[in-house]
């Protein structure tokens, strides 16, 4: 298949009995040619807008992570609130968001 899972992965996803893993969003969106619900808000919160380009480009936490040198626990803090990034790690990330 296209996206590279069964016919009843699919089943579940429509019939809402599971959601589709991070890694085949980006898979999803191709096929659709568009970034569905809840992926495709409007943000001027600048972690909310990292959370939806993380989840659209199939990125973990820890791949997301990588690119901006920081520990994977460090992008979970942030998308809980638990913490804000550095100024200099928030221009990384809002550099990121652009590309």
């Amino acid at each position: 298949m296209t996206l590279g899972v069964t016919g009843s992965t699919i089943t579940g996803w429509e019939l809402n009995q599971t959601t589709p893993g991070i890694t085949h969003l980006p898979k999803i969106i191709a096929f659709l040619g568009y970034i569905p619900e809840p992926y495709c808000k409007e943000t001027d919160n600048i972690i909310d807008q990292m959370k939806l380009y993380r989840q659209t480009h199939g990125l973990t936490q820890e791949k997301f992570a990588d690119l901006v040198g920081v520990d994977e626990t460090t992008i979970a803090k942030w998308e809980r609130g638990d913490h804000k990034p550095m100024k200099f790690l928030m221009e990384k990330v809002l550099n990121i968001l652009k590309s």
